[in-house]
């Protein structure tokens, strides 16, 4: 789902299919009770009037010695009165839907309130777990394209690789090295290495980009290990048209170097990515929240 600016701080009002579908069923359900409601009560006006004229006219003469003029008001009211019941039954079936529309309206916007707070803390909690899984990241390296062969000792390879740039790792600083995913015969894994500490990954990484000049390690590449989602966040920065280039942290934060206006003497803006709502800060008009898994959290138009 595309959403626009804001997703994580409000969301605007919009029906939504499950809350329409429901206040549709509460609204019909409440109509038919008070119609039910509203015939009884017609009912019971009508006989409880017509009760009333024929006890008055019991109690004051005798049917024989009714008078034409009381006879004929008697007939008039028997007529009248099923006419009346059924203007009755109008008018208060028209207060009723009235009301039951005030109240199914006033019922549906506190639910897309509730709704909308938790859609808001289900994605900043979205984003916190993302923010702790990258941090418990923070001493891991991801090496791609170092050359695969079968039983290998990766712990060796990367040690090799450090001497290559000149970079003091030795064993014990290597808490855990091995390939990414499964061996598709197509290229090489990726390898993560976990260090024991980050000032041994800081050190290598600060060597990085030495590895291009250095024999058989051209096409080899250092990096965090990103999430998934901050993986995909690296990917959108790159194609955002404002961003001169992008870079990642040791933390796994996304720096991303705006673009200069023609002719400006300032400095390039930095701008650090964390979440896909960060991308509104690059310039992005629209975020599409189904690329980061994110689509179920978001089910109404963000708030601009």
């Amino acid at each position: 789902m595309t959403g626009g600016r804001g997703a994580g701080n409000g969301i605007k009002k919009r029906n939504l299919r499950s809350s329409s579908t429901f206040s549709g069923a509460l609204s019909e359900r409440l109509l038919q009770e008070c119609n039910s409601l509203s015939e009884n009560v017609c009912d019971e006006v009508q006989d409880s009037v017509l009760g009333s004229l024929n006890e008055k006219m019991k109690g004051s003469k005798t049917p024989a010695k009714q008078s034409d003029s009381e006879g004929i008001a008697v007939r008039v009211a028997e007529f009248l009165l099923p006419l009346l019941a059924t203007q009755m039954e109008k008018i208060v079936e028209k207060c009723i839907k009235s009301t039951i529309t005030a109240v199914v309206g006033a019922f549906e916007e506190e639910n897309q309130k509730t709704l909308r707070k938790l859609e808001q803390s289900n994605l900043l909690l979205r984003y916190e777990i993302d923010r702790l899984e990258q941090y418990s990241r923070r001493e891991t390296v991801k090496i791609t394209g170092l050359p695969e062969t079968e039983n290998e000792d990766l712990e060796k390879k990367v040690l090799d690789l450090c001497a290559a740039v000149e970079c003091e790792v030795k064993a014990e600083d290597i808490s855990v090295a091995h390939r990414n995913g499964q061996n598709r015969g197509q290229k090489p894994r990726a390898v993560l290495v976990k260090f024991t500490s980050r000032r041994s990954k800081g050190a290598l990484m600060k060597k990085r980009r030495e590895l291009k000049d250095k024999p058989g390690y051209k096409n080899v590449f250092l990096n965090d290990d990103l999430t998934a989602m901050r993986f995909k966040l690296l990917y959108e920065c790159k194609q955002m048209s404002t961003v001169d280039r992008v870079n990642t942290t040791r933390d796994g934060r996304i720096q991303c170097h705006m673009k200069k206006a023609p002719g400006s003497t300032e400095p390039a803006k930095v701008e650090i990515v964390e979440t896909p709502d960060d991308l509104f800060d690059l310039g992005a008009d629209s975020v599409d929240y189904t690329k980061f898994g994110l689509a179920h959290l978001i089910t109404t138009v963000p708030a601009e």
